[in-house]
């Protein structure tokens, strides 16, 4: 159904510069409002991941970056048998876990050591028990500044007076880049990062309604993760493995004490460094790499806005969208443009997509940020086939009042 001519005049006055530039600044604040909630969504939502991440593949912006702050304890060996049973009692057969006394002894030894912070990134699932467990599951319970990992969609077989260091350790993917981004405050629970960032560094993100705040300042509960591409390599800068198996290779060759002296005032991380491995942008990455890396990111702050960027992005969208009000499309000045309307608004599109994909590179080289650039594609677009009907029927309403006005001076 065709809008009345009269309706838009009246929305869109063309000769009125006070509303353009209203109407400019209210569309400028939806597209900002807009893009924090889309950006919150814990999955891609017209979304150009798949470009950040390929802009931080090529510009190497956290590459080769050595942090002698974390500590990670590679279990990938470290495993035994456990039985298996059915719902009716018979053994279906055993499942590898990692072993749990091994983490038992470990752990003893870290009441020991002055850590800033211990990640367990181990699954407990229900239905594998052995004769280590409660004296593991009483020495989790009294551990200071520590946290294991929990999944949303399994079941905890820790005891429950472990239940109060639980964390969330799940995370979104994409099918073409695999995992790109963390939501810190997820349905389930607090997750495992911003248990950390909570403990070390004080933050606590808190929801209210579809906006998210760190003690009292805006932040995003969703970020983009760029990754230090030398998490991939087996050694550090320094010589030193990577990822040294806990059993074989540290307590091995190390005594308890020398052990605990190894985790002084650091971020000790254990998980299955070689099995438990998830798609990235830059490969195959552990997943407590993965871990540490969103903690590191609150750590620096990149969750809360940057007022500056909004800033400039909401004056970036205003003065777009008041050229978008003041004039005619650029592509509708070509004739065969004029003849296939369907075609002018598809070039439109592609015009401010293209002029906006480079804004958003730009913008994520020199401050880090990004924004969705499909959203103010198509607004503008809309806006200028708006505009452009608008002028159209404003033009025949002069055409009829002119031609009125000659009629009755004849008369």
């Amino acid at each position: 159904m065709r809008l009345d001519a009269d309706i838009l005049h009246r929305l869109l006055p063309p000769y009125s510069r006070l509303w353009r530039a209203v109407l400019s600044a209210i569309v400028a604040l939806a597209l900002v409002v807009g893009d924090y909630l889309l950006d919150n969504y814990p999955y891609p939502v017209l979304d150009d991941v798949d470009s950040l991440a390929f802009i931080e593949l090529m510009s190497e912006r956290v590459a080769h970056q050595t942090d002698d702050s974390v500590l990670y304890l590679n279990v990938a060996y470290d495993k035994q048998l456990v039985p298996v049973f059915d719902d009716f009692g018979d053994t279906m057969g055993s499942a590898v876990i990692t072993d749990r006394a091994v983490l038992r002894h470990l752990l003893e030894v870290a009441e020991n050591a002055d850590y800033r912070f211990l990640v367990l990134d181990v699954r407990f699932d229900d239905g594998m028990y052995t004769d280590s467990d409660s004296a593991l599951w009483a020495v989790m319970a009294r551990l200071p500044r520590f946290a294991y990992s929990a999944h949303s969609d399994n079941g905890n077989a820790a005891d429950s007076s472990t239940l109060h260091a639980a964390s969330i350790s799940d995370y979104g993917a994409t099918l073409s880049t695999g995992f790109t981004r963390w939501q810190y405050l997820q349905p389930a629970g607090e997750s495992m990062p911003l248990t950390i960032y909570r403990s070390i560094d004080g933050g606590d993100i808190r929801r209210h309604g579809c906006f998210y705040t760190d003690r009292g300042r805006l932040c995003r509960n969703t970020l983009f993760i760029p990754l230090p591409s030398d998490v991939l390599l087996p050694e550090r800068a320094d010589g030193q493995v990577r990822y040294p198996l806990l059993g074989s290779q540290v307590m091995r060759w190390n005594s308890d004490d020398e052990l605990t002296g190894m985790m002084r005032d650091r971020i000790v991380v254990v998980g299955d460094c070689d099995g438990d491995t998830h798609d990235t942008y830059i490969g195959s990455v552990p997943g407590p790499v993965l871990i540490s890396c969103a903690y590191d990111q609150l750590r620096q702050g990149a969750h809360l806005l940057n007022w500056w960027f909004v800033s400039f992005i909401f004056i970036v969208y205003g003065l777009i969208c008041y050229r978008v009000l003041s004039a005619s499309p650029l592509w509708e000045r070509f004739g065969w443009v004029r003849r296939h309307p369907a075609l002018g608004t598809l070039l439109s599109f592609f015009g401010w997509e293209f002029l906006l994909t480079l804004l958003s590179i730009a913008m994520y080289l020199i401050m880090a940020e990004s924004f969705i650039t499909f959203l103010p594609a198509v607004t503008f677009t809309a806006l200028g086939w708006l505009n452009s009907d608008l002028l159209k029927n404003n033009t025949g309403i002069k055409k009829q009042q002119k031609l009125k006005s000659n009629t009755y001076a004849t008369v």
